[in-house]
C-alpha cells in the first residue's frame, strides 16, 4: 500500500529586515511511504527543495514592504506529493520612501521641502529625518539649470 500524506499548517519563525523563516511539523504519513525532502513555494514558484529532516526555510531575497505567500508540499519516494499546504502570507518589514516636493516659500532665499509620511510596516518606527540635496555644477553659463523639481527628484531623504 501506498502512503497519503497529510501536511501541517506553516508558521514564521521569524520576519526581520534580513530574512523571514517558515517552521512546519513533519506531516503525518499513512501506509508505506518515506518522505524524501518538501519543496517550498513562494508566490506558487518552487523556491527550493529541502531535505526529509530540514522542517525550517530562511528567505533571503525579499524586498521591503513587500507580502510572500508561503507553501510547502512534502515528496515521498514512491513519487507521491501531498497536496500544498495552505498559503501562509508574510510581509516583509520596511518603509517605503516618500516622494519629495516643493511647498511655498516665505520668502525667496528660501526653500521649503515636504513629503507625506512613509509607509511603514508594523513594527517600524521612524526616529528622525534626514534630506540631503546635491548641489549641481555646471561648466558653463550657457548651460541651463534645470527645473527645482528635477534637483528635487535628485535629492535624498533618509530616515532611521
Amino acid at each position: 500500500m501506498t502512503g497519503l500524506l497529510i501536511l501541517s499548517i506553516l508558521f514564521c519563525r521569524a520576519c526581520n529586515f534580513k530574512y523571514i523563516s517558515i517552521h512546519w511539523e513533519k506531516p503525518k504519513v499513512y501506509g508505506s511511504a518515506h518522505i524524501t525532502g518538501y519543496r517550498i513555494y513562494i508566490d506558487g514558484i518552487c523556491e527550493a527543495v529541502n531535505a526529509p529532516d530540514q522542517l525550517t526555510y530562511n528567505y533571503t531575497t525579499g524586498k521591503f514592504c513587500t507580502e510572500y505567500s508561503f507553501q510547502v508540499q512534502a515528496l515521498t519516494d514512491n513519487d507521491i506529493t501531498s497536496k500544498p499546504s495552505d498559503p501562509l502570507l508574510v510581509k516583509w518589514p520596511g518603509v517605503i520612501p516618500p516622494t519629495v516636493r516643493q511647498l511655498p516659500s516665505e520668502t525667496n532665499s528660501s526653500l521649503k521641502l515636504g513629503w507625506d509620511i512613509p509607509y511603514c510596516t508594523e513594527g517600524v518606527k521612524i526616529k528622525h529625518y534626514k534630506v540631503c540635496i546635491f548641489k549641481l555644477y555646471f561648466k558653463s553659463e550657457k548651460e541651463t539649470h534645470p527645473k527645482l523639481t528635477q534637483i528635487l527628484k535628485r535629492s535624498l531623504l533618509w530616515y532611521h
